[in-house]
Order: C-alpha cells, then structure tokens, then sequence
C-alpha cells in the first residue's frame, strides 16, 4: 500500500483538534495512532477503553475528506460514543439495528452524501448490501474497528458478520483498518492481524499500567476484609469506586457506608433507570468528592464477551463503567476478584486519568474462584448438548419442515429453555432460523453437522480458556514481589521491571493489615461512642441491607475512622 506524507501543518492540525475535544495533551502512543492513519497504515491499537481511545479516529475524521467507518461490537455502545461526539460537535451518524427503518434510511442517505463524517455501526449493519452501496458511493478514507477481539475465534460471539469483515473491507477499497482493542497477549493481538487481514500493520501499545497508579491485593476473608475495605474508604482521597459482583453486596457495603455518613452513591441493575441516572450524574459532579459502590459493567461470567450474553450488553448501562470519563478517581477498590486480568486492568484504568496519584486495591480470597467456576458451569453451553440437538435436527435438514421448539426439546431430550438457548446460538451461526417458536434448518444436513461440530470445538475451547484465565487470577494474587510486573508477564512484557511503589515491592497499602495478623483480626481500636454493623444493622435508620451471604456482621466504631476529606 502506498502511504501518505503527514505534512507538518497537518500535525499541527492534529494538535488544534484535539483542544477543540477537550483533548488538551495527546500521549505518544496516540500521535503515533492518528499519525498511522493519515498515512495510510493498518494499526493495532491498544489501549483503555474510552474518549482517548476514540480520539486515535475521531481526530482523523476531522482531517480527512471522507467518512471514519467505526464498526463495533454493540449498538449500545456506539450510542454512547455517538451522544459524546455529538456534545463534542463532531459530525457523526449510527447506523444499526436498534434504530428504526426511517432513522437508518435518513443515516443511508446521509453516509452516501460523504465528506468528514463519523460513521458508527455494527459488523451486522455493515454487510446490509444498502449501508455497502452508501459507503460505496461515498467513498472511506478510514476503518476503526473498536474492541477487534470480537472478529476473531477467540472469543465466543457466534456472529458471522464479525468474520465477514475483511471481505467487506475489500468491497470498500480496502482503505487503511485501525484495530483497536484493550490490554491482551500478543497471541491475541496476532488473532486480529489475521483475522481482519491486516497489511504490515504498526503496533501501537499503550503503558500497561498508568505510572500513578498504584496496585496491591489483600487475601482477606470476613471481618478481617470487612475492616481493611472501611479502613481503605477511609483513608484514602475520594472519589473513588467499590466494585462488587452483585447487586446484593452493593447494596450491603452503600448501606454500610452510608451508616458512617460519608458521601455514597449506589448503581447496579436491580435499580430503577432513573435512580441510576441520578446517582451517576451525582458521583461525576465537577469537583464532588464520594463514593460509588457498583456492579461492573465490565464484568461477564468469562471476563470476556460471553456466549448468548450480547442482549445482555447492549442493556451495559444498568452496570457502572462504560464510557465513564471522570478524571479524578483516587481510587478503585474490588470487594473480590473479577474473572479475569483482561477485565481487571480494564476496571482499573478507569483510576488516576488525572495524573495524580490513586490506588486501586484487590481483595481476594479462596472462594471467588469458586464464585466464578459456578457462575461459568451455569453460563457455557456443554458441547455436547449442542451435538445432541443438532442430531436430532437431521431430520429436519432432510424434510426441509419447520419444527417447534417444544417438539424439539421432546425429540432430543433437552430441557425447553437449553433448546431455546441452542438454537439462537445455531441461529447467530446461520445454519437455522428462529421464528416466534419455530425452527426451520436453512443449509443441507451434512453442513449443518459440520457446522454444529465447529461451534461445539469452540465451545470446548471457551471452556479452557475460562480456566486459564482463572489461574491466572490465581497466580496474580498469589505472586510474592511487584504487582506490576505480574500484570505485564501475563500480558507478553517479561521483562518488565519491579515498580517500587505497590504494595508487593512496599508492603501492605492499610496500616496494620499484613500477614497473619490481619487473618487473626487483632488490631487496636479506641473506644467508640458510635458503631455500626458492616453487615447489618439500621444504625441510623438508613435502611443498611442484610449482610452479605456467608459474611459474619462486624462492629466497626465510627469514632475510629471518621474524618473531614
């Protein structure tokens, strides 16, 4: 491919552009990005989710004379990312399922028009020969394709569009393709190359790690974990975010906190849409100093894209993080452990965008493993349930009749709901169609047991792959020196150095929590004209929620620990 010479008026371009966003100061690693683009290069981008990540083609998009086709994952994130370039002023148009028939025949007619225009969309959208046909008569100076592990095998949307996309490029001139995706492996990395056909792309890769952001991890377990985490709230500068796995501990810790009357805020999904609002528009108030206690929009039962969950996904904002562009998080803390270091280091980069110093603490004990490995068993689809059915679909194949899902679930002896479940996922693979109830096969019988054989090896290998990532959770918090370093192995830097500020190369980030005697739960305490139970008790007739299951309430005396910040 031949590139472009950035001319240096062009750069300075880049610079004035990236004020008028609210981008103020770029880093490197997205000059090196945009400059990539204007040259004409394929990229593997990798970096944290969010605005500066979206600037590597947003700020092209105003230099450029055609369309920035951004293809990704979810319509609900694109209509984040649409609302931010929209209060931005950056021309900019969606066009997926989610919106109405007139709505995508305005966005059609737009897209064809041409010139600099951000256009969002998903891999589903895209192959729609009337959304090729405006692009086409357009023309695209640039493809973004945002969170780019979903194009390939490594992850468990079974979605054909998102295999299509490098023969759509070449339908489109195969203009230069930036992949963007978060911190992974270079394995991972060398999937996407592949996946999407990518030319001698450049690699660009963020740090890792923020270097003002400091890591430790407490194996804790009851009122030992109960006292470091009120410990932690209340020395460390706000704001800052508690992350819990469910909607239970959320509303255990908010109440729990909210005894002591510190400034707390709640989200999580089992509250009203407008709660949620209303408590996030509170916590990211300029200059307001509390707490959030939520379920993580990051997490799925893998720490990845999981099986049948994309429906799930597109409702992300009933969870706490997507699009979160607060600067100023002093801290992030994590009642348990996610299930895995990709979703980790994605919650935790959400901390310290500001460049001042923050902390982000992991609490771990033997159970969140357990946690996790149940969650999984409920959530991957046994392989041998999905060759079950298609056998019992043979027939079917060979007819060419519909038939019920009931009658399905009676023929092949699954339950009505796995049958239901199977099939939307030989559905999204395209070897049947689900219609109100019924199912009819739409390829010959020999592809569709072929078919059916390669969904169920990848389910087998999704399985794998959610041990691995477990274990190296494991690892993680088992490791003896830097924090850091143990991150940046796991994520292909072997050679990385210790930091010298986390709490394995300093020791212990809460006073008086280390080794055993924090285990014993012996620590000195002053006496207390107030307390509290961290499980239970309405102290201040707040209505603090019932204890956490299997957690033991622990009297902690406000006197102790409150403090002006």
């Amino acid at each position: 491919r031949n590139t472009r010479v950035v001319r240096p008026a062009v750069l300075q371009r880049v610079e004035d552009v990236a004020r008028e966003l609210d981008l103020s100061v770029l880093s490197g690693d997205q000059r090196k990005a945009i400059r990539d683009a204007l040259e004409g290069r394929d990229a593997v981008v990798s970096m944290p989710s969010g605005l500066p990540r979206a600037a590597c083609f947003v700020i092209p998009s105003r230099l450029l004379t055609q369309p920035v086709l951004v293809v990704g994952p979810r319509p609900a994130i694109l209509r984040e990312l649409h609302d931010r370039l929209s209060q931005r002023r950056v021309p900019a148009i969606r066009y997926d399922s989610s919106l109405t028939d007139s709505a995508n025949r305005q966005a059609l007619d737009r897209i064809a028009a041409g010139g600099p225009l951000v256009v969002l969309t998903t891999a589903t959208a895209l192959i729609q020969d009337e959304a090729l046909r405006a692009l086409s008569r357009s023309g695209v100076a640039l493809i973004a394709v945002d969170d780019a592990q979903v194009a390939t095998a490594a992850t468990d949307e079974f979605n054909p569009a998102t295999t299509d996309l490098s023969r759509v490029f070449d339908r489109l001139g195969r203009p230069p393709v930036m992949a963007l995706m978060g911190a992974a492996a270079p394995a991972a990395r060398h999937e996407v190359v592949d996946a999407l056909a990518l030319r001698s792309p450049v690699h660009v890769e963020a740090p890792l790690l923020r270097k003002n952001v400091v890591l430790d991890v407490l194996d804790l377990r009851g009122e030992a974990r109960q006292r470091a985490l009120v410990q932690l709230v209340m020395s460390l500068r706000r704001p800052g975010v508690i992350f819990a796995p469910t909607a239970r501990e959320v509303d255990s810790i908010y109440g729990s906190l909210t005894a002591l009357r510190l400034p707390v805020h709640r989200y999580h999904p089992h509250m009203p849409p407008g709660d949620r609002v209303g408590e996030q528009l509170n916590f990211v108030l300029p200059g307001r100093r509390s707490i959030m206690v939520a379920t993580s929009a990051f997490g799925t039962a893998s720490g990845l894209v999981g099986v049948g969950e994309a429906a799930l996904l597109d409702k992300a904002p009933q969870d706490f993080g997507l699009c979160f562009e607060k600067r100023d998080l002093r801290f992030v803390l994590h009642w348990s452990a996610p299930a895995s270091l990709e979703q980790y280091l994605r919650e935790i980069s959400l901390a310290g965008r500001d460049g001042e110093e923050s902390t982000c603490v992991l609490f771990h004990d033997g159970s969140d493993r357990a946690r996790h490995e149940a969650l999984l068993a409920q959530s991957r689809i046994p392989s041998r349930h999905l060759t079950h059915l298609a056998k019992a679909l043979e027939v079917a194949a060979i007819d060419g009749r519909p038939r019920t899902l009931e009658s399905l679930a009676l023929s092949s002896g699954l339950s009505r709901k796995l049958t239901e479940i199977l099939a939307a996922v030989l559905d999204d693979a395209r070897l049947v169609n689900v219609d109100q109830g019924w199912l009819r096969v739409v390829v010959p019988a020999p592809a569709l047991a072929a078919g059916a054989q390669r969904l169920a090896s990848r389910l087998d290998r999704l399985r794998s792959q959610d041990g691995k990532r477990l274990t190296a959770i494991s690892n993680y918090v088992d490791t003896v020196g830097c924090r850091v370093a143990a991150l940046s192995r796991y994520f292909g830097d072997l050679g990385a150095p210790a930091c010298g500020r986390c709490g394995g190369c300093k020791g212990s980030l809460v006073p008086g929590f280390d080794g055993d005697a924090a285990l014993e739960g012996g620590h000195t305490r002053r006496t207390a004209a107030e307390a509290f139970s961290l499980g239970g008790a309405d102290a201040f007739g707040m209505g603090v929620a019932e204890p956490c299951q299997g957690a033991r309430p622990l009297t902690v005396k406000i006197a102790d620990f409150r403090r002006g910040r």
